[in-house]
């Protein structure tokens, strides 16, 4: 098997091709086909995949399809339309890479007008409350500083490097949920990240020696990760969000 350059025509063809394929086999338990992805936005490049969503109705399971043809890489996920709607509604720590494929899509099949469905509860989400979200986030930061602590007493440099990369995906993710901002493409992530303007002062050089982007002793990785977390914190404790309640949750 070997991969192969396509075409953004190329791939929309094919994905005309495995619409019509879909309802002529699933028929009316499809609610509506879309092309979501790079391809969706016109920013495919030749290796790049072809990933479509299929919205089947509520109660309907029909197992992700993910193969390789003529070189290409295809990945289809049915989901149901109550799903994909609250799914879409919700703010959670992969907010960032999460949203695009609910704003940005080609509809290929769409008889009843759902998609109308989706841009209205996205509309909503737009201005939804991200504290709590942000947070939580924030706490997990901390958990990662702990796993690379842990590491650091026990003279692990497998596990301080790997958690090093953790703890600045995990960054990366807050500082893009603060600034309500997603990726239109995964591989734009770290740029997003980078251009994302409320952010600690420092923190890309910070970032580049946790994901081992850059070579960085065990100890600037350990310093990195103490310090971005702290400035991290100061920017969440100015958004009146706390994350040391005065007694414990449940």
């Amino acid at each position: 098997m070997q991969l192969k350059k396509h075409t953004h025509e190329e791939r929309l063809e094919l994905s005309r091709q495995l619409s019509k394929q879909i309802v002529d086999t699933y028929g009316d338990k499809i609610v509506a086909v879309l092309v979501s992805g790079s391809t969706a936005k016109k920013l495919d490049r030749p290796y790049s995949d072809l990933e479509m969503i299929v919205i089947v109705r509520d109660g309907v399971e029909i197992p992700i399809a993910q193969y390789i043809h003529d070189g290409m890489s295809i990945q289809i996920d049915y989901v149901e339309g109550s799903s994909f709607l609250k799914d879409a509604s919700r703010i959670t720590f992969n907010w960032p890479l999460s949203q695009d494929q609910f704003r940005n899509r080609i509809v290929l099949y769409d008889p009843t007008g759902w998609v109308s469905k989706l841009d209205k509860v996205v509309a909503e989400s737009e201005v939804a409350d991200t504290r709590k979200t942000i947070g939580q986030l924030m706490a997990a930061l901390y958990e990662g500083l702990e796993v690379i602590k842990n590491a650091e007493l026990e003279h692990d440099e497998i596990g301080i490097r790997t958690a090093g990369f953790y703890l600045a995906w995990d960054a990366a993710r807050l500082v893009l949920l603060m600034n309500k901002r997603y990726v239109l493409t995964s591989s734009w992530f770290w740029k997003e990240t980078k251009d994302s303007e409320v952010k600690p002062k420092g923190f890309w050089t910070r970032e580049e020696k946790l994901a081992g982007f850059v070579r960085a002793s065990l100890e600037e990785i350990v310093e990195s990760a103490e310090s971005l977390c702290d400035d991290m914190l100061k920017i969440v404790q100015s958004l009146g969000i706390s994350i040391e309640p005065d007694k414990l949750l449940v």
